[in-house]
């Protein structure tokens, strides 16, 4: 991938599709065309609305004129235009479905349009190219249809992040992705009726021989649909259905799941059960992964062996919890919690996907947990604070296994000083904006390029930076474009590091008010935190009390410079900083790792005690 091409997807946010789209192309996708074509699918997306209105704009002019000919050649044209958006899956052609112009839609319009051109010609096969094209429109409705029915009769479905689907996932997700993308089937019979019609509006074609060459293309797709409505059919059959939710039910059960990973997420946060797999399969028990959106199937480290199970509705999610499950361990706070939090015979934790003073941190939300677990002191004191009252024994302080491997202390002096830039996502709300990379970004790393010539820049911005505020996005192709030249480094998604491989080479941590600076205190190197808001230092410390053993940066940058002098040298705040390690990481003797897998001990001899004291759940169970 060239460097143009990477920055293009990096700046590219993910448009989520309904569920069942989004499983079909997980699971079933299409043949990818050779490479050397590759560059056509880019360019398709790239310009796919400016394509698809001049190309209905031409086809108009030429219905206007009575050039059927060439209206045959741009309708040609516009179809596969569709076909290749489709297939490549971009932004710009999930961003047209959503907003209702689907693949089948623009295909009434191309068709009516050229029927339009077509009339000119006065000829009798404008009637039959009428109607195998409402045909095929309506095979594309009628594979609308069974993917909602299907939809409603699908059970949880086992879904392997390798690749490797089970017959039964791929089954239902072949079916889904006919509604995802346009069927290459009828895509062929859309570019097959133009030049018959053609044919046939030039030639003396007798109407006899038009009609039946016309009926016989309509023929041959009602097989093809009914062959396919057959299938689908039998799928989605009470007896199928009954079958198969025994067969994912027993394979669950066989596999004997102590620990339930609730992961509810979207693509757009894929980092969300990205930090915790590595922890979760350490866990000494059998751990199932529930993934609750389609959508997050595909981003499902390819290295996860746990047992997955997709259950995008509340029904398919209890279906899926076997007995043996005793603990649900939940990473972000989503709406889909609640269907999971219900199954009182469950010890439920919450974890948080990060561990910072931002005010997702503190959300009172978490009442509805049977334990909270924090990486250190700070993170109860954080919780009371908010008047996040919580009986006792909630509390599991667990530290953040993520970062144990982390390499501890100053990086060898005769190494080029490395500094890390790693803004923060810029929130849904401005009150909840803590980045610095839309305000202060640029002139930041400005600075260090003029004032620091020596000092190396690794610049990873958050994956969602710009999902709601387009000043990140031009933030970040900027900073990009000042990091182009010398030995720094651009952190995009093609560039094979993560967070913590970044960490391991840096001297110093430029970042903002994140779980980023709390994993980072755990190498006890400099951090410099910026103040975006402009608050006062003493404001600043009250409002993000893990701050104080950090060097704040104002926002006018006046104090920059001499606060990235004193982190590359002297240092003047290490002895701060590695006391704040032990309230903010916790004092874990044994690791965090260790203390996580003794709080998870915990929580299961707790899941079964509490499960003992249930007498009555008040709902009736097959």
């Amino acid at each position: 991938m060239s460097k143009a091409d990477q920055r293009n997807a990096d700046v590219t946010l993910r448009v989520n599709m309904p569920n069942n789209h989004e499983l079909g192309l997980a699971v079933s996708p299409s043949r990818p065309l050779p490479q050397w074509l590759g560059w056509l699918e880019r360019a398709v997306d790239d310009w796919y609305r400016q394509l698809v209105g001049a190309t209905w704009a031409l086809i108009a002019v030429c219905a206007t004129l009575g050039w059927y000919v060439p209206a045959a050649v741009v309708t040609a044209l516009s179809a596969t235009v569709g076909w290749l958006a489709a297939r490549a899956d971009g932004r710009q052609a999930r961003l047209v479905h959503r907003l209702g112009l689907t693949y089948t839609l623009q295909h009434t319009v191309r068709a009516a349009l050229f029927a339009a051109a077509l009339s000119w010609a006065g000829h009798v096969v404008v009637v039959g190219y009428l109607a195998v094209s409402l045909l095929l429109v309506a095979v594309e409705l009628g594979f609308r249809f069974i993917a909602s029915w299907l939809a409603s009769r699908q059970p949880p479905l086992i879904y392997s992040p390798q690749g490797d689907q089970p017959a039964t996932t791929v089954a239902f997700g072949r079916h889904y992705r006919w509604v995802a993308r346009q069927p290459t089937a009828t895509f062929v019979g859309e570019l097959a009726l133009l030049p018959l019609a053609v044919a046939g509006a030039l030639t003396d074609v007798s109407p006899l021989v038009a009609t039946l060459v016309e009926v016989g293309v309509g023929a041959g797709y009602l097989v093809w649909f009914g062959a396919r409505l057959l299938n689908a059919l039998r799928l989605g059959s009470e007896a199928s259905f009954e079958r198969l939710l025994a067969k994912v039910k027993v394979e669950i059960a066989q596999a004997g799941p102590v620990n339930i990973i609730h992961a509810a997420a979207d693509a757009r946060a894929p980092y969300v059960l990205d930090q915790w797999i590595g922890t979760f399969d350490k866990l000494p028990d059998p751990t199932l992964l529930m993934i609750r959106s389609g959508s997050y199937l595909s981003t499902v480290p390819k290295d996860v062996r746990l047992l997955t199970v997709y259950a995008p509705a509340a029904w398919q999610a209890e279906e899926a919890i076997p007995d043996s499950a005793r603990v649900v361990y939940y990473m972000a706070n989503s709406a889909k919690n609640v269907q999971v939090l219900r199954e009182a015979r469950l010890h439920h934790v919450f974890l948080n996907h990060g561990d910072s003073d931002k005010a997702s941190s503190a959300n009172p939300f978490v009442r509805v947990y049977n334990g909270v677990w924090v990486s250190g002191p700070a993170g109860i004191k954080r919780y009371e604070d908010a008047g996040v009252d919580l009986p006792q024994g909630s509390y599991e302080i667990v530290g953040r296994p993520q970062v144990e491997s982390l390499k501890v202390g100053p990086l060898p002096a005769d190494a080029t000083p490395t500094v890390l830039y790693a803004p923060t996502f810029e929130g849904y709300s401005n009150d909840v904006n803590y980045s610095s990379l839309e305000t202060m970004g640029v002139r930041m790393v400005e600075h260090i390029l003029a004032n620091h010539p020596g000092a190396r820049i690794m610049f990873k911005p958050h994956p969602a930076s710009g999902i709601l505020r387009p000043g990140m996005t031009t933030a970040r192709l900027r900073i990009m474009e000042l990091l182009a030249t010398g030995d720094h480094v651009y952190v995009g998604p093609e560039a094979g590091l993560s967070l913590y491989d970044c960490f391991d080479q840096a001297n110093v941590l430029v970042s903002d008010i994140s779980s980023v600076v709390s994993d980072f205190l755990y190498t006890e190197r400099p951090i410099v935190v910026t103040n975006p808001r402009e608050l006062s230092t003493d404001d600043f410390k009250q409002v993000f009390p893990t701050q104080a053993s950090s060097y704040i940066a104002a926002a006018d940058l006046s104090d920059f410079d001499a606060l990235i002098a004193d982190a590359i040298g002297p240092d003047s705040l290490r002895a701060d900083r590695v006391a704040m390690k032990k309230q903010v990481l916790g004092d874990l003797p044994e690791g965090p790792t260790a203390a996580f897998i003794a709080a998870g001990r915990r929580a299961i001899a707790k899941a079964e005690a509490h499960a003992a004291t249930i007498v009555n759940e008040f709902r009736l169970k097959e």
